[in-house]
């Protein structure tokens, strides 16, 4: 899978659905064999995009901080037997919890749409047999600053010799 995020919050986000639901989870496209069921998938299918209008600050006399709200899609897929539609019931329920979003926080990662998602059954026939399987989407937020120096001219000056030709004046800017 195309890293979007960074180890930190690619890691909380595991951590978060494997708390919450006692299953392993992993990324999608990894090229890796599926676990046993039942288990937990997860891919960002959009995003990280700018959500809004940046925050801008001065840093330094000469530099400006950007303060950007990004915003990705989070899909997540319950792979089971059965109940596959309750384990993801019991992540959209551990959305609202402070215990199960403390690790989202510490990551810097917030979940955008907590109130407006419910299970969709996408079971599909595999091989011989019939896979139960349901997703959700969940929009994630995060901040990310950015540093930008803008070159601005800070001061003027000149510098000469009263009564002298032009020529001879020079400009400071700095």
């Amino acid at each position: 899978m195309p890293q979007r995020l960074d180890q930190a919050k690619q890691s909380a986000i595991i951590s978060w659905i494997e708390t919450a639901l006692s299953l392993e989870a992993v990324w999608d496209k990894q090229n890796l064999p599926s676990p046993a069921l039942p288990y937990v998938s997860c891919n960002i299918i959009a995003g990280p995009q700018l959500d809004g209008t940046p925050q801008r600050n001065y840093k330094t006399t000469d530099t400006f901080t950007h303060l950007f709200r990004k915003i990705f899609t989070l899909s997540v897929q319950a792979h089971a037997i059965t109940n596959h539609l309750a384990l993801l019931s019991t992540l959209i329920n551990s959305m609202v919890l402070p215990t199960h979003r403390a690790t989202l926080k510490d990551a810097g990662l917030a979940i955008y749409n907590d109130t407006d998602i419910s299970p969709v059954d996408i079971s599909e026939l595999l091989d011989t047999g019939f896979e139960k399987r349901g997703s959700i989407d969940v929009t994630m937020a995060y901040a990310e600053e950015v540093d930008d120096v803008t070159g601005e001219i800070n001061t003027t000056g000149v510098k000469g010799e009263a009564g002298s030709k032009f020529e001879n004046i020079d400009t400071i800017i700095g």
